[in-house]
């Protein structure tokens, strides 16, 4: 019989002798439930792609890049916001009369706070200008004060203020008696710009600081305003004084602290979770998208309306942005190309604007915006859902189109292909139209039958042309509708929507059962992107409220696959295998050690033998790692963001043919065995 030592906290419980349990004791004398055969049988031909851990960030959808970019003024430019579309409503499982505020999943994060008239004075005046007084975009805002005693002011509340940290404002401001009025007359006044504790009455300002110097003609103006003592929420106001008249636009406030205009918190938990490859601009939003609209100062960028989700996206992410953001976590960009309402010109630019020269034509631009080095975009996605609008031939004619086009500018960039739902059935006749030109198809399945099956058409086609297609998954969430059938349906009923479920624990091991799927495939899938990144509604790998940063379920998963070495899954022979419960193991790179993955969806503890002995390797060691939950339905807050735990541990094995684990429930166990 072997002896079980529980450890502190009872994160692990360890077994003498053979090899380490994770979780939960056995009961005396039971024998282990589950043996496992590890055998030397290989599942694919060349090993699984360290890229499967990929993300995805879509533009003008659940204020993703807006709650990662340091940006805290919302609307500085003060543009008319188009209402959210069907689409969005639809994908949230909501309508238009709902308050999406008062969903499980919303924090600071998705806030959009109006600008407003500073209470205290009645006779101020505020207004948002069109077609006059305006800057970026296509309107500005007018501040008149009257008032021969009063201050006035426009506030913004729902900033979040760090304690220690200096902030930057920048702006365009202006004065004159209309927003018209551009006489010559020689007319200077003062603003002040203050920050308030949010939710105060009368109170002093946490900070304040003068402007000098606005007159007549739109002219840009800044300053820093250091806060030393506040941390928590406050309200913006830029004031001026009786008898004035302000006119302002583009309007921004960032922590001093921000990295090349990103979050620094966020820049950090994106280097912790350190996606391999990253999706850009969408998505549907891509679809919509022209990259013209994204480079240049962004004090000159049009905000744009995202035309598919609603609302509005603020243009401060464009291609360059995009692309620091991916050099700062190490992470290579693929960008998705608009084929829908774009044309291959347009696209071939955006090829030239990255990769080429600082002397070629385009490439100029980019040298411009401060990049003289061409930015060497390797990943290029040619569209999102193109069947909303071609059918599968005109997709592949326009395909090789683009390619032809595209890579004329750089021939070493490589393109994928859509080969999903509807056009699913015909993988191999896109492939005979573009193939010759095209790198990768994609399938945003993640089931292993399904993909196998496309993987199929890829190798026919491969066979007969001599070619090296691989596939890919540039979006995949894990489907909502896959549930244990042991989920707490009761928690699950106040979690009303497809997002905010898929932000529980039981997803984001959903989510490890895919990545586990995706290893089988081998080298043959090349990258897959997760679906997404940030902010988006619950479905995502990191939060990003305005207070803080932190890894949601999945993005727990994500950081602990990303560093696995598994490359080389091997077949098992399992006896007794109960339901809820899923088995790998895979040989790393250079098949020197082995690594094995238990998910127990499970309301009780599993305890698993596993048989070495055909691996003809013996083990010294195992270092494991087990994220855990209290239940399936467990999901994370600002509040309470860790929700999802871990425990490590590294033991010796007395017999280097054998592990014996012990999986608590609801958990995921990586162990690496040397």
């Amino acid at each position: 019989m072997k002896r079980f030592i529980k450890l502190v906290g009872a994160a692990f419980v360890m077994a003498t002798g053979v090899g380490a349990g994770l979780g939960a004791e056995p009961a005396e004398g039971k024998p282990l439930a589950i043996r496992v055969v590890v055998t030397a049988d290989e599942l694919a031909d060349a090993p699984a792609s360290p890229m499967i851990c990929g993300n995805f960030i879509e533009a003008g959808f659940g204020r993703q890049t807006e709650g990662m970019w340091a940006q805290m003024l919302f609307n500085g430019s003060f543009e008319e916001i188009p209402p959210y579309t069907a689409a969005l409503y639809d994908t949230l499982g909501h309508g238009p009369k709902d308050d999406l505020a008062a969903q499980p999943w919303w924090h600071s994060g998705y806030e959009e706070n109006p600008w407003e008239l500073a209470p205290g004075n009645d006779e101020a005046k505020w207004r948002r200008a069109d077609h006059v007084g305006f800057w970026r975009g296509q309107w500005g805002g007018w501040l008149a004060n009257p008032s021969k005693t009063r201050w006035a002011a426009v506030i913004q509340r729902g900033l979040y203020l760090r304690k220690g940290e200096t902030y930057r404002f920048t702006s365009m401001l202006r004065t004159g008696r209309y927003p018209w009025d551009l006489a010559s007359e020689d007319v200077s006044i003062q603003a002040e710009l203050r920050l308030y504790p949010e939710g105060g009455g009368a109170v002093e300002p946490i900070a304040r600081k003068t402007i000098d110097g606005i007159g007549k003609g739109l002219s840009p103006k800044s300053c820093t305003i250091a806060n030393a003592d506040h941390e928590g929420r406050a309200t913006f106001g830029l004031w001026i004084p009786p008898e004035t008249n302000l006119g302002m636009d583009d309007l921004s406030l960032m922590p001093a602290s921000n990295v090349q205009g990103w979050r620094r918190d966020v820049i950090e938990l994106s280097r912790r979770l350190r996606p391999p490859i990253v999706r850009w601009p969408g998505g549907c939003f891509a679809s919509f998208y022209h990259w013209r609209d994204g480079i240049g100062p962004r004090s000159e960028r049009r905000p744009v309306t995202s035309w598919f989700w609603g609302g509005l996206y603020d243009n401060d992410v464009g291609t360059p942005e995009f692309v620091q953001f991916c050099r700062l976590i190490d992470a290579a960009p693929l960008l998705c190309v608009n084929m829908m309402t774009g044309s291959a010109d347009e696209a071939a630019d955006w090829v030239a604007y990255c990769n080429a020269p600082a002397d070629h034509p385009v490439g100029r631009l980019r040298a411009r915006d401060g990049f003289a080095e061409p930015f060497r975009v390797k990943y290029w996605e040619l569209e999102n859902e193109p069947y909303r609008r071609f059918t599968p031939d005109e997709y592949a004619q326009r395909c090789a189109e683009f390619a032809r086009q595209m890579r004329a500018v750089d021939p070493t960039i490589e393109l994928a292909v859509v080969g999903y739902d509807p056009f699913r059935p015909h993988v191999g006749e896109i492939l005979e139209i573009c193939g010759q030109h095209v790198q990768y198809v994609i399938d945003r399945a993640t089931d292993e039958e399904t993909l196998r099956g496309v993987l199929d058409a890829v190798r026919d086609y491969n066979k007969r042309h001599g070619r090296r297609v691989r596939l890919c998954n540039t979006e995949w969430p894990a489907p909502e509708w896959e549930r244990p059938a042991n989920v707490d349906e009761a928690a699950l009923a106040k979690i009303p929507n497809v997002k905010g479920r898929q932000r529980c624990w039981y997803s984001a091991l959903n989510v490890a059962r895919i990545l586990l799927t995706f290893q089988r495939l081998g080298g043959d899938l090349a990258f897959s992107n997760f679906n997404n990144f940030a902010n988006t509604w619950g479905q995502n790998a990191i939060e990003c409220p305005k207070e803080t940063t932190y890894l949601a379920p999945v993005g727990e998963v994500m950081e602990l696959f990303v560093r696995s070495p598994a490359a080389w899954p091997l077949a098992l022979s399992v006896d007794d295998k109960p339901e809820g419960v899923e088995i790998q193991a895979a040989w790393n790179a250079d098949r020197t050690a082995l690594c094995v993955n238990v998910i127990n969806y499970r309301d009780d503890a599993v305890t698993l033998r596993f048989d070495l002995g055909r691996l003809r390797r013996k083990f010294a060691q195992c270092d494991a790692t087990v994220l855990w939950a209290d239940s399936l339905t467990s999901y994370a807050t600002p509040e309470r963001p860790n929700v999802v735990q871990r425990g490590q541990s590294k033991e010796k094995l007395s017999d280097g043919a054998a592990l014996d684990l012990s999986v608590r429930p609801y958990a995921l166990v990586h162990a690496v065995l040397e």
